[in-house]
């Protein structure tokens, strides 16, 4: 019997939930072959965007105040759909209580309805069944993300706590199917995650995760001097998902042998929340201290200017996660002259780059491969164009290019 109302989930409850996701996504992409692609109006009456308010509330604070990637993001998307309709209501994702906008003008036609994966957007298009629908998605699709967690659980059997798994799995599959587009943030290893299940690629608009330009002043951050024997590990919640157990048992290995060589012992930063359920695991595993033993400098949440201090401070980022959109925090320290050891799950784009294998140590390239020679060489990765310190100026400007903002309004005719 599978128990779906505990706080985690072993392997068979993630085999089941995996399986059983896989299978309706395929069975709903096959559906949605058959839907033709609409052109979508130059202007609509109403449009219903819901979404995290706090998260866009953020834009419209002080210029000087830090943007985080999603905030951008949601901004984009508030500003595009802004020109398109002469009314746009706000509906809040997360909220219990429906507002009464998201009811007015329910059965007029003339209606745009715009949101991130969640129970009120499924909701406002059962309501609205002959509005236009646009999806907004930030990650890889949930089936690939199961798939890629019960698969790391062979490698670190921790259960997975609730906060990492897509509940219900099938949502964003049915919004999927009734979407009219979808606006992806990624790149075209995050668009393969869809593809490989069937749904079709012209749905699909990609765009760049964006970062604060005017918080990451590149050309004066390029300037700072980097310790080379710093590293850093941000993520808003560590887990499955951002690759926690993969990561610190691979520093860990690292350490020890920088250890026998009798050399300089490097320091891994780590920032934002670390579960208890996983700490404790960690503790069992490598003992009460493991933290000041394997120089893991674990510092929870941190201010944008704390972050900021961090990244100067760094020489190299590790980003080994089961699935992403784009790692904004990747992009941030990129920007900032740190040099990302990354696997292709980030969502990042790089040219001659080796990206790490996010699983195995005998794999292609493992993590531990790309920390000896970061700790060897200090200038490992550098043949990529964006990681040339003369370069990185233009890294920003690169990932506006493909911008939410444009991808969204290249919908309309």
């Amino acid at each position: 019997m599978f128990m779906f109302s505990k706080s985690s989930y072993d392997y068979r409850s993630i085999k089941f939930l995996s399986i059983s996701s896989e299978f309706i996504d395929k069975l709903l992409s096959r559906l949605a072959s058959r839907k033709k692609i609409k052109t979508f109006k130059k202007k609509y009456k109403n449009c219903l965007f819901i979404t995290s308010k706090s998260t866009l509330r953020k834009s419209f604070i002080k210029k000087d105040s830090f943007l985080s990637g999603p905030t951008l993001v949601l901004k984009s998307i508030n500003n595009a759909l802004s020109l398109v309709s002469n009314q746009i209501f706000i509906e809040d994702w997360s909220s219990k209580i429906f507002s009464y906008k998201f009811f007015k003008n329910s059965f007029k036609k003339d209606y745009l309805i715009c949101g991130i994966p969640c129970f009120k957007l499924l909701i406002a298009k059962i309501l609205r069944p002959k509005s236009d629908l646009i999806l907004l998605l930030m990650n890889a699709n949930p089936a690939y993300r199961l798939k890629q967690i019960r698969r790391n659980l062979g490698q670190y059997p921790v259960d997975v706590i609730r906060e990492e798994i897509p509940f219900p799995p099938y949502l964003q599959s049915i919004l999927l199917f009734l979407a009219d587009r979808i606006i992806l943030v990624g790149n075209d290893h995050t668009l393969n995650s869809y593809l490989k299940s069937g749904w079709q690629k012209s749905f699909f608009n990609i765009a760049n995760a964006q970062i604060d330009s005017n918080f990451f002043n590149t050309k004066s951050l390029l300037k700072e001097k980097k310790d080379k024997l710093f590293y850093c590990f941000p993520a808003s919640m560590h887990g499955h998902r951002k690759g926690l157990f993969y990561s610190i048992y691979s520093w860990i290995k690292f350490f020890k042998k920088i250890k026998e060589l009798n050399k300089k012992s490097p320091t891994l930063i780590m920032t934002g929340n670390l579960p208890i359920e996983y700490e404790n695991y960690l503790r069992i595993k490598f003992g009460e201290n493991y933290q000041q033993e394997f120089n893991i400098d674990f510092k929870g949440w941190v201010s944008a200017q704390d972050l900021l201090d961090i990244y100067k401070k760094c020489a190299f980022i590790i980003s080994t996660p089961l699935e992403e959109g784009q790692v904004a925090a990747v992009l941030e320290a990129v920007a900032c002259g740190v040099t990302p050891i990354i696997s292709k799950d980030t969502g990042i784009t790089f040219n001659n780059y080796q990206y790490v294998d996010n699983y195995k140590d005998n794999g292609k390239y493992s993590l531990i491969d790309a920390l000896l020679l970061s700790y060897e060489k200090e200038d490992f990765f550098s043949e990529d164009n964006f990681l040339k310190e003369k370069n990185r100026v233009t890294f920003l400007e690169y990932y506006s290019k493909a911008s939410v903002y444009k991808s969204t309004m290249s919908l309309f005719v």
